[in-house]
């Protein structure tokens, strides 16, 4: 910035005497308003111009380190929303001035993400960690307003039936896993299905988070910071037995999410589906998910249980059939009190 005054000249009219960038300026006006407009004006050109510099330094690289630090630190999203924002980032490259950044930039991404066989709900996630790089930079000042764009709306979700693990998929997994004593990965497959929760609530778990004599678990640390308790099934109860620990404040499960994918991908390949896709670890969650609809579960109950934000997020998993909807009929016209119908039968010519 500057020290800066203003002094009368000997000849007549003010002069604003300061320095800006370093640099020594002096602005001759009529009247000392005049100067001080002057001085004021040469002021706020500098700011701008600084900020501009600013901001076109600063790279989508130091956005996503400063939104990691600042917003998703210590939360139960941290691993994934990492993972989804590395991916941004890779397609940008960390270099690019996060404020060069526009809604056909934004597009394209996207577009990058379908064609890699992304599903819009993965795409959305990652898009939704570009836009909060965009808030974290404008919130401590390293862009503008005016360099956030005007992201469009989110990806429609296509309420298409989410993939699962059929039971005799989920027998051929566990009996695969347990072939090469893999024991634990078998357990908690059977857990994670059974029970809906993600697997980094099941890894935070400790001994006393479960009660078997109640058969109930409780996750305290889950993605929308809200802790939870759901029933634990026979199945699930079974299945976190032989892992409970000695000591209460010591973690159940052992194993770490990439071991888990490691050996979850060795047993689809075991089972001969190596190339499905949509076969990933988090089809558990939507296992139960659709387990519970299927046995007349509420979708309010399926969303207490899985701990999802709202009704919206459980829709998809209400898969109705067309004998499910004759049979619903049937009930109808049984509860009916009898008597003569409403209308009488009419002859149309």
């Amino acid at each position: 910035m500057t020290d800066g005054h203003l002094r009368r000249l000997p000849s007549g009219g003010w002069v604003a005497d300061f320095r800006v960038d370093g640099k020594r300026r002096q602005l001759k006006a009529k009247t000392k308003a005049e100067a001080r407009a002057r001085m004021d004006e040469a002021l706020d050109e500098s700011a701008v111009a600084n900020k501009r510099r600013q901001t076109n330094s600063f790279t989508i690289g130091q956005a996503w380190a400063l939104t990691a630090k600042v917003r998703w630190a210590g939360q139960a999203c941290e691993s994934n929303a990492n993972g989804y924002a590395r991916q941004v980032v890779a397609f940008f490259g960390p270099e690019r001035a996060l404020a060069s950044i526009s809604v056909r930039d934004f597009e394209d991404m996207r577009q990058h993400f379908l064609r890699r066989g992304n599903k819009p709900a993965t795409i959305n996630w990652k898009a939704s960690t570009l836009q909060s790089m965009f808030a974290d930079a404008e919130k401590y000042e390293h862009i503008s307003r005016d360099d956030i764009p005007r992201f469009p709306k989110r990806l429609p979700m296509n309420n298409i039936k989410e993939r699962i693990l059929e039971d005799d998929e989920l027998r051929a997994f566990c009996a695969y896993l347990q072939a090469i004593e893999k024991h634990e990965a078998a357990y908690l497959l059977v857990f994670l299905c059974e029970v809906g929760c993600r697997f980094s609530e099941a890894a935070r778990l400790i001994g006393r988070d479960v009660d078997l004599q109640a058969n109930r678990v409780v996750f305290r640390k889950t993605k929308n910071r809200q802790p939870r308790t759901v029933p634990l099934t026979t199945a699930a109860a079974d299945a976190i037995r032989p892992f409970m620990p000695v000591l209460s404040g010591q973690h159940i499960w052992g194993l770490r999410y990439k071991q888990f994918q490691y050996l979850f991908d060795r047993a689809k390949a075991a089972v001969g589906l190596a190339d499905d896709e949509l076969l990933t670890i988090h089809v558990t969650r939507h296992t139960c998910a659709s387990r519970l609809t299927r046995s007349g579960s509420s979708l309010l109950n399926v969303m207490k249980w899985g701990g999802w934000a709202g009704l919206k997020s459980v829709q998809r998993y209400a898969h109705v059939d067309l004998a499910s909807l004759e049979a619903a009929a049937e009930l109808l016209q049984c509860g009916r009190s009898g008597g003569p119908p409403p209308l009488q039968k009419i002859t149309c010519n």
